[in-house]
C-alpha cells in the first residue's frame, strides 16, 4: 500500500471514522488500486450528500459538491451534469474550473469547454 493511502487511513482513524468505513476504503484500494479507492470515496461522499439532503429537504446541498463526488469516480456525464446545475445555481466555485485538477479528466470534453465559456473564463 502506498504512503498516501496509509496516511489517509490514519487520518480517518484519528478523525474517529467508523472502523467499517476505514476497512471499506482500504479494501477498495487493495482490490481496485487508485480507481477503486476513488470510486469508494465517490460512493461515500454521495451517500453523505444524499443523507444531508434527506435530513433537511429544505436545506441546500451544492451541485458542485455532487460534481466533485462524481469526478472522483471519473463519471464524465454526471460530473458535467452537476457542473451545469452549479452554473444554473450561480455557484461561485465555478470560477476555478480551469485550474482545479479535479476537472482534468473532463477538460477535453466539448460540454466542459462550453461551460467554461458560459462561465466567462478567458482562454
Amino acid at each position: 500500500m502506498i504512503k498516501a493511502v496509509e496516511e489517509r487511513l490514519l487520518a480517518m482513524k484519528a478523525n474517529k471514522d467508523p472502523k467499517k468505513k476505514i476497512a471499506k476504503v482500504k479494501e477498495a484500494y487493495e482490490k481496485g488500486g487508485w480507481d477503486g479507492y476513488w470510486r469508494k470515496w465517490q460512493e461515500i461522499r454521495l451517500e453523505e450528500l444524499n443523507t444531508k439532503q434527506a435530513k433537511d429537504p429544505n436545506g441546500y446541498v451544492k451541485a458542485i459538491d455532487y460534481a466533485v463526488a462524481y469526478a472522483w469516480g471519473k463519471d464524465k456525464d454526471k460530473t458535467i451534469e452537476y457542473l451545469n446545475k452549479a452554473y444554473d445555481e450561480r455557484e461561485s466555485g465555478l470560477i476555478e474550473l480551469k485550474v482545479i485538477k479535479t476537472w482534468d479528466f473532463v477538460r477535453d470534453d466539448p460540454r466542459f469547454k462550453e461551460l467554461v465559456k458560459r462561465v466567462g473564463i478567458p482562454e
